[in-house]
């Protein structure tokens, strides 16, 4: 739906957290500037159901798919990005939020 918020949800577990924690500095400014959110974001989540990837979960809010995605292709996120990639093991899924 147009104008509907997205979330970018992240299930992963930590291999360097020094690393981790030099992409979620610089990644910040260029999440500001899409107008992302952070919802939750924590290194012990409690498993209730299933295998999960790792125990970090983390949920961004954007404003929109399209603002998600203009972030996530945007050159000054490059960095981060592959800060991120190297720091984690997981997946990465983007759905639509709801009101």
């Amino acid at each position: 739906m147009p104008g509907m918020k997205a979330l970018f949800v992240i299930n992963a577990d930590v291999v360097d957290s020094e690393l981790l924690d030099r992409y979620r500095a610089d990644a910040k400014p260029s999440m500001a500037k899409y107008g992302a959110r952070m919802l939750a974001g924590a290194n012990d989540a409690e498993i209730i159901e299933g295998q999960p990837f790792g125990r970090r979960v983390v949920v961004v809010e954007f404003p929109s798919r399209e603002a998600f995605h203009a972030w996530y292709s945007d050159p000054e996120y490059a960095a981060p990005l592959t800060m991120r990639l190297k720091a984690t093991n997981g997946i990465a899924l983007l759905v639509d939020g709801r009101e």
